[in-house]
């Protein structure tokens, strides 16, 4: 076996794995928080029989309020692949936790590697995509989705989400390993949405990846939406069972549609605030019972982020990839935005897990630019 040379790509990939990994380590000795105890403690269907592997996909039937209002059957059975090798030990589920996270840092690495190349960040493309991949992976909002073994849904949705990203990006830029790359994405994203359907707004990102940076909207743009069309049936099988247990369980809150709307876009510029200034994280930021549309924090987030958006479609043209990085960062927010209320949280750093990639991105790019120079 060949080893990645130093300063390749996989090298790079490698060392973002290792040093998140390192990070993560402490979370080892946690024990068992929050809803763990009802999740894993208590869950008499984490078996590998017949049983069990039947519960964990149909779960949308389920009426528990801890099981209940969610379709994540792989999720369970990595769960319960931990409590076979593992008993009740807590260390080996957060050992699982840790590992997931890194090989998502590790792909985000070459993802980033990817798509970096395709602006002009010049020949600091290395540094630029290990910047944007710590500068994730490291963030003080991973904590929670890392630490909380029952947030192994994030980390196995964010391992899968960014494998089908890498893997269209293959598909599309090398001829020879097309059909090989397009069946590895769908069966990624298949994956993911049996993880957390928050992942079900991804056929969206790709269309936005068509148009920037890989410019192949203008020339195959029907082309790139018949693309799409696989993915959007395995978004669209996710979202209905989703549905279906969130209205069996009644987990739905009963928020009107302009509040849920207010809620949406206080989340699009909580998470920025909190991305850029991380300070009074919190498990819990409540909803309010009863939302005031006038309370100064629903009204400034409204205008940063009709503001937001409008400098950036003024700019477009000088500047694609702010506009590119802020629908995407939006797109992949829209599922725990609010927009679909459930549970009584406001917001919650976890929610940031897949998100916040877009931005990381970004500050990759400028510091690759910065290092090396525009071409």
């Amino acid at each position: 076996m060949r080893r990645p040379r130093p300063g390749s790509p996989a090298s790079l990939a490698l060392l973002c794995a290792v040093v998140t990994a390192l990070v993560f380590a402490p979370t080892l000795w946690n024990g068992f928080v929050w809803d763990d105890d009802v999740n894993i403690g208590i869950n008499p269907h984490l078996t590998l029989d017949r049983a069990g592997l039947w519960w964990m996909l149909t779960t949308p039937r389920e009426i528990h309020p801890a099981w209940g209002g969610q379709w994540i059957p792989l999720t369970w059975f990595s769960l319960a692949v931990d409590q076979r090798l593992w008993g009740y030990r807590a260390l080996g589920y957060h050992l699982t936790n840790v590992l997931l996270h890194a090989l998502s840092a590790a792909v985000f690495c070459l993802v980033a590697t990817r798509l970096l190349t395709r602006v002009p960040a010049g020949p600091g493309i290395g540094l630029g995509a290990v910047v944007a991949t710590l500068a994730w992976s490291l963030h003080p909002l991973r904590v929670e989705s890392v630490a909380w073994v029952t947030e192994r849904r994030d980390l196995l949705a964010g391992v899968f989400l960014i494998g089908t990203v890498l893997a269209y990006l293959r598909a599309v830029e090398g001829p020879r390993r097309r059909a090989g790359a397009w069946a590895l994405s769908l069966v990624c994203y298949a994956a993911a949405c049996a993880s957390k359907t928050s992942v079900v707004p991804l056929p969206a990102v790709l269309l936005l990846l068509d148009g920037y940076p890989l410019g192949r909207l203008r020339s195959t743009w029907r082309r790139c939406l018949v693309e799409k069309v696989p993915y959007a049936l395995l978004a669209g099988g996710a979202a209905a069972l989703t549905l279906t247990a969130l209205h069996t369980a009644g987990s739905l809150s009963q928020y009107s549609r302009i509040e849920r709307v207010a809620m949406a876009l206080h989340a699009a510029i909580f998470y920025l605030v909190k991305t850029v200034w991380p300070t009074r994280l919190s498990l819990l930021y409540e909803a309010p019972l009863d939302l005031s549309l006038t309370e100064p924090r629903f009204v400034g987030a409204a205008v940063a982020v009709v503001a937001i958006t409008a400098a950036l479609v003024l700019s477009r043209r000088c500047w694609p990839a702010g506009l590119a990085v802020w629908a995407a960062y939006l797109v992949l927010l829209a599922p725990q935005s609010g927009l679909l209320h459930a549970g009584y949280a406001l917001a919650a750093d976890r929610y940031s897990y897949l998100p916040t990639l877009a931005p990381a991105l970004l500050l990759g790019a400028g510091v690759a630019m910065l290092r090396g120079g525009p071409r």
